[in-house]
């Protein structure tokens, strides 16, 4: 299982503590430091990209980033799940001579929306 962006997040912290921060501002300092080796290290090039160009301190990319992290979770389960298709089929007389006799209809269905396709 990869690590989650909380796991991450606590990684870059333990990591950056022997840092050798002295400057008045150190802590500010530190908190850019990690937050910028935050947003290059996430796996995701998508919300990387969304952090990237932002100014945000290292607490507002990191609910940003937990949150886009739980959308992706949930879109991901929500894509994975399976609808059943339902299908018809009904004769016409309406076609001339030449084409098919039967037409199908398939109906996918979800939660978003229903799209009709006629065969």
């Amino acid at each position: 299982m990869e690590e989650t962006v909380s796991e991450y997040l606590q990684v870059l912290n333990q990591l950056c503590k022997d840092c050798d921060f002295t400057d008045v501002k150190a802590e500010e300092y530190r908190k850019e430091y990690i937050r910028d080796a935050f947003i290059r290290g996430l796996k995701c090039p998508h919300i990387r990209r969304l952090l990237e160009n932002t100014l945000m301190t290292l607490d507002q990319a990191f609910e940003q980033t937990r949150t886009l992290e739980s959308a992706e979770v949930h879109a991901a389960s929500y894509m994975g799940s399976s609808f059943p298709v339902q299908s018809a089929a009904m004769k016409t007389d309406d076609f001339s001579e030449g084409t098919l006799a039967t037409s199908a209809v398939y109906r996918i269905a979800n939660d978003f929306h229903i799209v009709w396709f006629f065969v």
